[in-house]
């Protein structure tokens, strides 16, 4: 079945003072940076482990670990990547196209940005592709751009006002996608999956053919400070990035006072 998943109530948020936002955007984004050495990558794989196997949850720049395993690996699915190693690297310089037909190059954004990668959206009236139901939570790509697609009053209330997705999919089928999931944001057609390599996004091989795999990037001036793997709750992953952003704001705000004392 294809998901069509509906927009919440309006809900409030602990969110910056007006005028605060765009100074709190710099500052937060810094703090994620700097905060990679104090929260620590995440860990290396355990000996022993296999190659391809399925990824582990993982915390990158302080954020949120995912709870519980991911499936076991299957013979149809394996994985590459990681998203480690997308940290602190430049964004390449890529003209994607989006659903609408626009053209973005993600390198030359000046503001502060979240990007989300997903493998599928699905098409209505289309099969899923060829050892789809072998995927661990396949359908999950609908719930993750959806609780972006609920969150953007949320991320714009902390100066964060571009919001990207990305996938491999083709721009009719994103626009589709788009369309059916009401998406107020660009999502951005990558086919041939060159954002994934060139910086080593984690991605998914499903019957000989690869998609990017679900990851959360937050992009200041082209540079990667901080992201997060959505692992088997992808309709929370919005939700746990901007719980990151209040717990660096009050921070901030707490650092701030104490300097006045």
């Amino acid at each position: 079945m294809i998901a069509t998943v509906p927009a919440p109530a309006d809900r409030a948020i602990n969110a910056p003072k007006a005028g605060e936002a765009d100074h709190l955007a710099k500052g937060i984004l810094s703090r994620l940076m700097g905060g990679l050495g104090r929260f620590g990558d995440a860990p290396e794989p355990e000996p022993g482990a296999e190659p391809g196997a399925a990824p582990q949850p993982q915390m990158a720049a302080g954020l949120v670990p995912e709870p519980g395993p991911q499936p076991d690996d299957d013979p149809v699915v394996e994985y590459e990547g990681d998203l480690r190693n997308a940290l602190r690297r430049d964004l390449p310089s890529l003209a994607l196209r989006s659903h609408d037909g626009a053209t973005t190059d993600l390198s030359a954004l000046n503001s502060p940005a979240v990007l989300f990668t997903f493998p599928h959206l699905g098409v209505a009236g289309v099969p899923w592709p060829e050892g789809w139901d072998q995927v661990p939570d396949a359908d999950g790509s609908a719930a993750l751009a959806c609780s972006f697609r609920d969150a953007m009053d949320d991320f714009e209330r902390f100066g964060i006002k571009d919001l990207f997705g990305v996938s491999s999919q083709t721009v009719p089928e994103l626009r589709e996608a788009a369309h059916r999931l009401a998406l107020p944001f660009p999502v951005l057609s990558d086919p041939r999956l060159q954002l994934a390599f060139e910086i080593d996004l984690p991605r998914v091989f499903v019957a000989h053919q690869s998609y990017f795999a679900p990851t959360v990037l937050v992009v200041q001036r082209g540079v990667v400070v901080a992201g997060l793997q959505p692992g088997r709750e992808p309709a929370t992953a919005a939700a746990r990035l901007l719980t990151r952003l209040k717990e660096v704001t009050a921070e901030q705000r707490r650092a701030a006072q104490e300097a006045k004392e």
